[in-house]
């Protein structure tokens, strides 16, 4: 069983629950606001009439008072005043002088009312309203005080103060009041409860995108989510998600890929090592040929060797563990410097080469050496006797560099050339050249031009040249990286 805290956050971590509390907190405030506006507006209402009813009283009190001659005579007649209530038993009234003191008075509530509106005021034309709780009677009293005058040569001002009881009326506004309170309660909830289903309902894609998600694993990575009927706000989630799935399957196959070429590729020169060393124990050799089977060890173990520095870069180039060393520097001079290095390599197979063009570029100086050697061992290897093997380099119109490495040869088949650059790939199925390279070099030379931000295509004429193009952008951009060679 859930505990409180582990429901709130349950709660908390739901959209559903969200839009539920957002409802009943939106029809909360909606409502209590319309309510509060009511009930103010109700009250008003009811006191403007109030004040209307008093004050229509006071024309036939002034009249009245014209009539009277003296306070003497007032209080000698003074139903002509109490007249004006009779019939309205919520009215109560009293006459008084300038001293306060009560000269006439009719209503059960005068006591009260008078000690509501307190002495008169000093002001003789300031009128005075006041809605106040009489403590002793417990009731609401709506008091309004005027100043009248007697009709004798004096002008004799005389205070008239009025009271309706409200009481009733204030029950009914309290009631209205509660009644409020009580919609608004009922809708909070009825807001939630609908709410919830809304909310439901329109999460509903949510919940099936989910289902679908979840029935994908790794050997289904070809599913996608569907996007036919999805909504809008989901639209760019579910294509997001399926681009997602897209890197997942390619990498995922280039993965598979990798590892079934990989267990190829070292299970070659191991079986190479290990038969090599099982005929030589068969019986007792001499010096000479357990020197050449070591030496024909070492070359194996070269050829490893080789394969897992390549392995450990491309590794370390796709989790991104260290800075580029951007430095500007001649293009020109450093492929000069990986053709003098491959001189006798070419020398060997009968391949000339050259460099031509200029170029100032802004790079990592040894990883462009390294791009550019892959690039000219590889051409050499697959060069015509007698070929040449061309390094151009020249500056791009937008300030970017170009690499072109050019070499006569067989060439590679059409239909192979967009996977030159897969890790252990190698244009002759039958991999009789296994033990020549280790099938990452073109690979290295990828990652190499994209960690600068660049790119590389090759093209290919089978039978005639094969020209393999490097892309480096005049500007590396913020946050690319690259790894430094062991």
């Amino acid at each position: 069983m859930k505990t409180g805290p582990e429901i709130v956050g349950a709660l908390r971590g739901s959209i559903g629950a969200r839009l539920g509390m957002g409802f009943i907190g939106v029809a909360v405030a909606a409502l209590a606001g319309i309510g509060w506006y009511l009930d103010h507006a109700l009250e008003a209402q009811l006191a403007a009439d109030d004040v209307r009813e008093l004050e229509s009283k006071l024309p036939l009190l002034r009249q009245n008072l014209e009539k009277s001659r003296s306070l003497e005579e007032l209080r000698g007649k003074p139903h002509r005043f109490m007249d004006a209530v009779v019939g309205n038993y919520n009215l109560s009234l009293a006459l008084r002088d300038t001293d306060g003191k009560v000269i006439a008075a009719t209503g059960g509530a005068v006591d009260a009312a008078l000690a509501i509106a307190g002495p008169p005021e000093t002001a003789l034309d300031k009128r005075v309203e006041k809605t106040l709780l009489a403590r002793k009677e417990g009731r609401w009293l709506r008091v309004l005080t005027e100043w009248g005058q007697l009709g004798d040569m004096g002008r004799t001002p005389v205070n008239i103060m009025l009271a309706l009881d409200v009481t009733n009326r204030a029950e009914v506004v309290r009631q209205y009041g509660a009644r409020i309170v009580f919609a608004v309660a009922i809708a909070a909830i009825a807001a939630g409860i609908l709410g919830a289903l809304v909310a439901r309902a329109g999460l509903a894609p949510i919940r099936s995108l989910a289902r679908r998600a979840g029935k994908i694993s790794a050997s289904h990575l070809d599913e996608r989510l569907p996007v036919d009927g999805v909504p809008s706000e989901l639209r760019e989630l579910t294509d997001a998600f399926n681009r997602t799935l897209q890197r997942l399957e390619d990498s995922f196959r280039r993965l598979s890929q990798f590892s079934a070429d990989l267990a190829h590729d070292l299970r070659t020169p191991i079986g190479n090592l290990l038969g090599e060393a099982q005929v030589t124990l068969t019986r007792p050799r001499t010096a000479a040929e357990y020197q050449a089977v070591l030496a024909s060890s070492v070359e194996e173990l070269e050829r490893i060797n080789r394969m897992i520095d390549g392995m450990l870069f491309l590794a370390r180039s796709d989790n991104v563990q260290a800075s580029l060393d951007l430095q500007t520097f001649n293009a020109g001079a450093e492929v000069d410097r990986v053709i003098e290095y491959y001189d006798w390599l070419a020398a060997d197979a009968g391949v000339s080469m050259r460099r031509v063009g200029e170029l100032q570029l802004r790079a990592d100086a040894t990883l462009f050496r390294r791009a550019v050697a892959n690039l000219v061992s590889n051409a050499i290897a697959h060069s015509d006797r007698g070929g040449e093997v061309t390094v151009a380099v020249r500056q791009a119109s937008d300030g970017s560099g170009e690499v072109f490495v050019t070499n006569p040869g067989p060439g590679i088949p059409p239909q192979l050339l967009p996977r030159v650059f897969d890790r252990f790939f190698r244009a002759d199925a039958s991999r009789l050249d296994s033990a020549k390279g280790s099938g990452l070099g073109l690979a290295i030379v990828k990652s190499i031009v994209e960690l600068h931000g660049g790119g590389i295509e090759a093209h290919s004429e089978p039978g005639a040249l094969t020209t393999f193009r490097m892309l480096f952008p005049r500007a590396t951009p913020p946050g690319a990286t690259a790894i430094t060679e062991t």
